[in-house]
């Protein structure tokens, strides 16, 4: 049986890897991704330094029979888990990207995820 920790990091290395294929797919430089325990949040992207950070700790475990408060699941609307943390910073980071090089305008991050080659679920 794992730990907490260990299915965390699993998680972390799942989203990890669908936004590798992602940005691969759609010519994307992929960030650096850093794991302090001392952030205030679950995640965090940094523009200048396009660097990821995930507080591994604070994300949620999976869960596929929701409960009360415990309904996180990768690839579900509401992720908190590790794989949901590094997409949603990753969205960020797109964002940033893709605006930088004129191909989308900030804020319009909807239409960069419809004209994207390939959506990884």
């Amino acid at each position: 049986m794992s730990t907490s920790l260990e299915r965390k990091a699993a998680l972390l290395n799942l989203g990890k890897a669908k936004v590798e294929i992602f940005a691969k797919l759609n010519n994307i430089e992929m960030p650096s991704l850093l794991l302090p325990k001392n952030l205030n949040s679950t995640g965090l992207y940094d523009s200048k330094y396009k660097t990821i950070y995930v507080n591994l700790g604070e994300t949620a475990l999976d869960v596929q029979n929701p409960g009360h408060m415990r309904w996180s699941f990768p690839g579900w609307k509401t992720d908190r888990t590790a794989c949901g943390v590094v997409a949603h910073e990753f969205g960020h980071h797109t964002e940033f990207v893709t605006a930088k090089l004129k191909k989308f305008k900030i804020g319009l991050w909807k239409e960069a995820v419809k004209l994207g080659k390939k959506r990884v679920s």
